[in-house]
């Protein structure tokens, strides 16, 4: 379980990282893209951020499947139970904006809410990857 733990704290990290660069620098930076470039810049930044996210995601939900399967504690449940919550937040928040800014081009209002919408993520991420050290400490 101990190698799980440390395969799990890595993908913990670089999502954490990963929210936290879009947070303070990616999002908060489509504002002052230009509006006619601004479509085209969205449909690159999509699909090559997809490139990190997508083994991230899949990573870390397979990694804290297997350690519940194989009898993980209150701390990788309340973990799951979180990235449940990620999740949810991302398809049911910051997709949609994802969306709306690629189907109608730079909209101030659309990227203000990205950034709380993401706010929520980085601040569930953050604690799933504290809750994932203490986890490996108490293990």
């Amino acid at each position: 379980m101990d190698k799980l733990h440390i395969a799990r704290n890595v993908f913990d990290f670089g999502i954490v990282i990963l929210v936290w660069l879009a947070q303070v620098i990616m999002y908060p930076s489509l504002a002052h893209i230009e509006r006619d470039a601004f479509v085209s810049w969205h449909r690159k930044y999509s699909s090559r951020i997809a490139f990190f996210v997508i083994p991230l995601l899949c990573g870390q939900a397979i990694i804290v499947g297997i350690m519940i399967y194989l009898g993980g504690g209150f701390l990788t449940i309340l973990s799951a139970a979180i990235i449940v919550l990620c999740w949810v937040s991302t398809f049911g928040l910051s997709v949609p904006c994802h969306a709306k800014l690629q189907r109608s081009g730079k909209d101030l209002s659309v990227i203000r809410r990205l950034v709380w919408t993401n706010l929520i993520r980085t601040i569930l991420w953050s604690l799933v990857f504290l809750i994932g050290i203490l986890g490996t400490l108490f293990s």
